[in-house]
Formats: C-alpha cells, sequence, structure tokens
C-alpha cells in the first residue's frame, strides 16, 4: 500500500519498491511533493484506500490552480520549483523553499529583476498573484551566512554500450535505444551547466545592483539624519 515507484540497477536484479519517487526521477522536488499523494492515490491495491474519479479530479484541478515560481537556488547551483496557491503568502514559499534547502527563511536573499523579492510582492500577496517567473528569468536565492557554492546534482552519467564488431538487427536496435537514451542524458547535463554558466552572471549582476541600491539607502538616510540633527 502507498508503493509508487520501483528501480531496478541491474538487468534481471532486484527491484526496489518505494513509496517515494526516487532520485533518477527527473521531476522538480517542488512538484514531486505534490505528484506523489496523487499517484498514491491511483496505484493503491486497498479498495478502501483507493481514490475516486472525484477525488483524482479534485487534487488534480488544485495543483493546476497553483503559481508555479520558478527559483534558481546559487549555493547549490540547482533549479528548483515552488507551487502556490492563493491562501499561501511570501513566508509560506520561503518555508517550501527551506524544505528544499535547509536555508531558514531568515537566511534567504531572494532577488527578481534587480531588486528584492520583497520589493515586488507583500507580505499578504496571495501566492497565485506574484510576478511571473520562468527557468531563464527566476527568482535568484542566495543562503546568507553560506558562501559556498557546489553542484548540487551529482548524479552520475551512463557510459555508452560497448558496441561489439558482429552486425545484428535485433542487438543493434537494443544498442541504439541505448546510446540514444546516453546521448540525450548528456545532452540534458550540457544544458544545465550552460543555463547555470548564464545565470550566474545573471545572479551577480542582480546581487551587485541590490547591495548599490542598499548603500544609496543606507548614505541618504544618514544624511538625512544629520540634516535632522543639526
Amino acid at each position: 500500500s502507498g508503493v509508487i515507484s520501483g528501480v531496478q540497477t541491474a538487468e534481471n536484479g532486484p527491484i526496489q519498491w518505494s513509496r517515494e519517487l526516487p532520485n533518477s526521477c527527473l521531476l522538480s522536488q517542488g512538484i514531486k511533493k505534490h505528484l506523489t499523494p496523487i499517484l498514491a492515490g491511483l496505484l493503491e491495491v486497498n479498495p478502501q484506500k483507493m481514490w475516486t474519479f472525484e477525488k483524482f479530479f479534485a487534487e488534480v484541478t488544485n495543483l493546476l490552480s497553483k503559481k508555479k515560481v520558478f527559483v534558481y537556488f546559487m549555493n547549490k547551483l540547482a533549479s528548483l520549483r515552488v507551487y502556490l496557491d492563493k491562501t499561501q503568502h511570501l513566508e509560506d514559499s520561503q518555508l517550501l523553499l527551506t524544505e528544499q534547502t535547509d536555508i531558514d527563511p531568515g537566511s534567504q536573499i531572494l532577488l527578481l529583476d534587480d531588486s528584492l523579492l520583497s520589493k515586488h510582492v507583500e507580505a499578504n500577496t496571495p501566492g497565485t498573484s506574484f510576478p511571473d517567473t520562468s527557468d531563464g528569468n527566476p527568482v535568484i536565492m542566495f543562503a546568507k551566512n553560506n558562501n559556498s557554492i557546489k553542484f548540487g546534482d551529482e548524479r552520475e552519467l551512463a557510459t555508452f554500450p560497448t558496441l561489439p564488431n558482429l552486425v545484428s538487427v535485433e542487438n543493434d536496435a537494443t544498442l541504439a535505444k541505448s546510446a540514444t537514451a546516453v546521448g540525450y542524458a548528456h545532452k540534458r547535463k550540457i544544458e544545465q551547466y550552460t543555463k547555470c554558466a548564464r545565470i550566474m552572471g545573471m545572479a551577480v549582476k542582480q546581487l551587485v545592483e541590490v547591495r548599490y541600491q542598499n548603500t544609496l539607502y543606507v548614505s541618504f538616510t544618514l544624511e538625512y539624519f544629520l540634516i535632522f540633527v543639526k
């Protein structure tokens, strides 16, 4: 009951069943959180726990109504997704990011379009009214008390299959399928590195701009205070 995935690491080897989606699954951690109970309900074998169509339809409709916020976590160089409904606010989005990064809300620096995210949304702004983001223009997240940067996706890529000397139509088709899968995995990794390099440049620019804005604000406030004291 509750099993939704199985992983087989070797041909004819044992299958490792789990109630969670495996790490090899390419879905984001944010969407996994919402899909796991849906898959569990669909794959349930206990008649008393099986979902009705109405329950399934309601859960899917609820998921589709959420606002997807793209976030790029610089300390792990990782793309994150946060799904918000109209009852959730900025604080809730930060707590969801804490679940995925272990960075508490007070230590999160969230940037969007050369300013802090808090400049775009107020504390009571509904999650569905957050600014539009995309994979190419995400919210940039830094950890305030951690300057280390390490690539978070450490999954090893499969190697290309060894090509035999003998020609076989059946074996060639299987090898071609395996080689294609490996090739696409390497393509995704290259695209991931390319996006990482581009967003790193964007993140540095935005962080410098925000620091500059804050410096101007502090200077203006200090100047105004001195005038007031005089």
